[in-house]
Protein backbone atom coordinates (compact mmCIF):
# COMPACT_ATOMS: atom_id res chain seq x y z
CA UNK A 1 0.00 0.00 0.00
CA UNK A 2 0.86 3.37 0.06
CA UNK A 3 1.74 4.31 3.82
CA UNK A 4 -1.40 6.85 3.53
CA UNK A 5 -4.21 5.77 5.71
CA UNK A 6 -6.90 7.25 3.98
CA UNK A 7 -5.59 6.69 0.19
CA UNK A 8 -5.02 2.96 1.38
CA UNK A 9 -8.56 2.71 3.26
CA UNK A 10 -10.04 4.56 -0.25
CA UNK A 11 -7.86 1.66 -2.95
CA UNK A 12 -8.85 -1.16 -0.53
CA UNK A 13 -12.75 -0.26 -0.31
CA UNK A 14 -12.57 0.83 -4.24
CA UNK A 15 -11.25 -2.72 -5.11
CA UNK A 16 -13.70 -4.10 -2.67
CA UNK A 17 -16.24 -2.74 -4.43
CA UNK A 18 -15.30 -3.58 -7.79
CA UNK A 19 -14.86 -7.84 -6.89
CA UNK A 20 -18.71 -6.82 -5.40
CA UNK A 21 -19.98 -5.84 -8.15
CA UNK A 22 -18.20 -8.24 -10.42
CA UNK A 23 -19.22 -11.02 -7.64
CA UNK A 24 -15.58 -12.47 -7.66
CA UNK A 25 -13.78 -13.00 -3.89
CA UNK A 26 -12.56 -10.49 -2.10
CA UNK A 27 -9.19 -10.32 -0.48
CA UNK A 28 -8.08 -10.02 2.85
CA UNK A 29 -6.47 -6.61 2.33
CA UNK A 30 -9.52 -5.25 0.85
CA UNK A 31 -11.25 -5.09 4.03
CA UNK A 32 -9.66 -2.05 5.42
CA UNK A 33 -10.08 -0.12 8.77
CA UNK A 34 -12.52 2.22 8.43
CA UNK A 35 -11.01 6.16 8.59
CA UNK A 36 -11.35 8.51 12.06
CA UNK A 37 -13.99 10.76 11.17
CA UNK A 38 -16.06 11.38 7.76
CA UNK A 39 -13.56 11.99 4.51
CA UNK A 40 -15.15 13.18 1.45
CA UNK A 41 -12.94 11.67 -1.61
CA UNK A 42 -11.53 14.09 -3.63
CA UNK A 43 -12.72 17.27 -1.65
CA UNK A 44 -10.80 20.23 -0.66
CA UNK A 45 -12.27 20.26 3.07
CA UNK A 46 -14.98 23.58 2.26
CA UNK A 47 -18.04 22.32 0.67
CA UNK A 48 -21.25 22.93 2.23
CA UNK A 49 -22.77 20.42 4.61
CA UNK A 50 -25.75 20.25 1.91
CA UNK A 51 -23.55 18.87 -0.79
CA UNK A 52 -21.88 16.25 2.13
CA UNK A 53 -25.63 15.16 2.80
CA UNK A 54 -26.33 14.81 -1.26
CA UNK A 55 -22.94 12.73 -2.14
CA UNK A 56 -23.63 10.75 1.89
CA UNK A 57 -26.87 9.86 -0.37
CA UNK A 58 -25.69 8.50 -3.28
CA UNK A 59 -22.32 6.83 -1.72
CA UNK A 60 -22.44 2.83 -1.72
CA UNK A 61 -22.81 1.33 1.45
CA UNK A 62 -19.39 -0.06 1.25
CA UNK A 63 -17.86 3.18 1.45
CA UNK A 64 -20.04 4.67 4.11
CA UNK A 65 -19.14 1.51 5.96
CA UNK A 66 -15.70 3.23 6.03
CA UNK A 67 -16.77 6.78 6.46
CA UNK A 68 -15.55 7.61 3.14
CA UNK A 69 -17.92 9.79 0.86
CA UNK A 70 -17.69 9.40 -3.05
CA UNK A 71 -20.12 8.55 -5.58
CA UNK A 72 -19.02 5.53 -7.99
CA UNK A 73 -18.54 7.74 -11.02
CA UNK A 74 -15.93 10.01 -8.67
CA UNK A 75 -13.97 6.74 -7.84
CA UNK A 76 -13.08 6.16 -11.29
CA UNK A 77 -10.85 8.18 -11.49
CA UNK A 78 -8.59 7.23 -8.29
Amino acid sequence: MTGDHQFDTVLATAFLYAANLCGVPARAWMHAERLNEEWLYRGDGHESEEYRAFVRGETPAVFLDRDILTRPRDSVNI
